[in-house]
């Protein structure tokens, strides 16, 4: 996908950037806010695609050392949100389109 290409709600997306924290995870997409929008108030200097990473990838990136105080300040796991997270374009593929 070539970088002025935009990504589309629903479709379904990994982090290829090996050195995004996030690298390997498997979500949708649930918006694409582009920079210059109203909208885009990340700070990042890329556009911004809204990501929504599955539910049963949340116990694999939580056992990585850097969540560890992330996790303990938990009482469930299953309370920790990997939604709506905000991803730069190039660091993601599609993997499915619908």
């Amino acid at each position: 996908m070539s970088q002025k290409e935009c990504f589309r709600i629903g479709q379904r997306v990994q982090v290829v950037n090996l050195d995004e924290e996030y690298q390997g995870l498997v979500g949708t997409v649930t918006d694409y806010i582009p920079i210059g929008s109203k909208l885009h108030d990340s700070g990042n200097l890329t556009d911004d695609v809204v990501i929504d990473f599955d539910e049963w990838q949340k116990r694999a990136l939580l056992r990585k050392p850097t969540y560890r105080d992330l996790v303990e300040s938990y009482s469930e796991i299953n309370d920790v949100n990997l939604e709506q997270l905000l991803i730069a374009p190039e660091d993601l593929k599609v993997i499915e389109s619908e």
